[in-house]
């Protein structure tokens, strides 16, 4: 069974292996991708409970409430992008596969957390754009290898995903308003733009 942490150190190996025997799509979710995000999200809390954000009392939200929105906004993300990369993956010339698919979600996944993770604690919050940008890399080499995808149409897969990523952003940027305890008005800092 392939672990996504290989992914960080041997993305070749990983991808290879999700390829050719990835688990079921159902459980590379439940019992790697959403822990791991409750994990990392916990430890976003932790951060911004231990040194809070220098944003005025009415704008900070109420955390246990901010943390499960965060988690179930990120948990929605990795489950819409595996599906329909899973489902892109025949129009760009590959093959339909949910395992693979969320296989290679799981990888993109890591860094995310991680990026998540630092978020709360100022001194690392700068790591978070090097995190992005190594889980898009993640992601979109992922879908081109374990969904089979052409070289060639690999980028166009990988923009499409991105287009609907950015939708669903701003849909939860949309919903945002549904965390107890922040006011609108005064929303802003680093706490926001995670």
């Amino acid at each position: 069974m392939p672990l996504p942490f290989l992914a960080l150190y041997q993305p070749g190996r990983y991808f290879c292996r999700a390829r050719d025997m990835p688990p079921r799509w159902w459980w590379t979710f439940l019992v790697l991708i959403v822990p791991w995000l409750a994990l990392c999200t916990v430890g976003q809390l932790l951060g911004l409970a231990l040194l809070p954000p220098d944003i005025p009392p009415a704008g900070v939200p109420a955390l246990p409430a901010y943390g499960f929105y965060s988690w179930l906004v990120l948990c929605s993300y990795a489950a819409g992008v595996g599906w329909l990369g899973s489902i892109l993956g025949e129009a760009f010339d590959g093959r339909i596969d949910p395992d693979a698919g969320f296989a290679a979600v799981a990888a993109a996944v890591i860094p995310a957390g991680l990026m998540k993770l630092v978020s709360g604690w100022p001194l690392l919050a700068w790591l978070g754009v090097p995190l992005a940008v190594w889980g898009l890399w993640l992601l979109g080499r992922g879908f081109g290898a374990v969904l089979r995808i052409p070289k060639g149409q690999v980028a166009h897969c990988f923009v499409t995903l991105l287009g609907a990523l950015l939708v669903a952003i701003a849909v939860g940027w949309q919903l945002r308003d549904l965390i107890p305890g922040a006011a609108p008005a005064v929303r802003m800092g680093r706490l926001w733009l995670v």
